[in-house]
């Protein structure tokens, strides 16, 4: 994970960036090992914010590494805002293809006097070429699928029915 999240904050210097508004859970999860379902990542050159809402306290602290963990109370832009207002960040990266335009309208009203930047495909990118945890990973579950295979096929003739195999 701490290898993934080096190479996303090498992203932000390449491409000119301050910091990078993660919104596409998979991509999330992909650099913090998050599995639920309401998060945002906040990556900065200092390192990564992960926020979550009170019902994912739990999760977040059992499954978050390497990042600071923020539960958000009030609005998480005024959140976010507050805090890049105080680190000076001037050129926000966010995705494009996974930001709806309502929030990014938001977004653009509460992130006064910061750049907003569209970016695609950056974390999309990193994670296209396979580290040594996820090809193991992907071993792994090859081996069971070809088990699950070779089980089928013996009972697998005419007139057996997909529920008794």
């Amino acid at each position: 994970m701490e290898e993934r999240v080096r190479k996303a904050t090498g992203l932000l210097a390449r491409h000119a960036l301050d910091a990078l508004f993660l919104t596409n859970l998979t991509n999330i999860s992909y650099l913090s090992g998050f599995s639920g379902s309401n998060a945002f990542l906040l990556l900065t050159k200092k390192g990564g914010v992960f926020y979550t809402d009170f019902r994912y306290r739990e999760a977040a602290c059992n499954e978050v590494f390497g990042h600071e963990i923020e539960i958000y109370k009030e609005s998480l832009l005024k959140t976010i805002s507050k805090r890049l207002q105080k680190t000076g960040v001037k050129r926000l990266g966010f995705e494009a293809s996974s930001l709806p335009f309502s929030y990014y309208a938001d977004l653009k009203k509460e992130m006064r006097g910061i750049k907003l930047v569209p970016t695609r495909q950056y974390i999309e990118g990193l994670r296209a070429v396979k580290d040594v945890s996820e090809i193991a990973r992907i071993k792994d579950a090859v081996a069971v699928i070809e088990r699950v295979v070779r089980k089928s096929l013996r009972v697998l003739k005419p007139g057996v029915s997909e529920n008794d195999v």
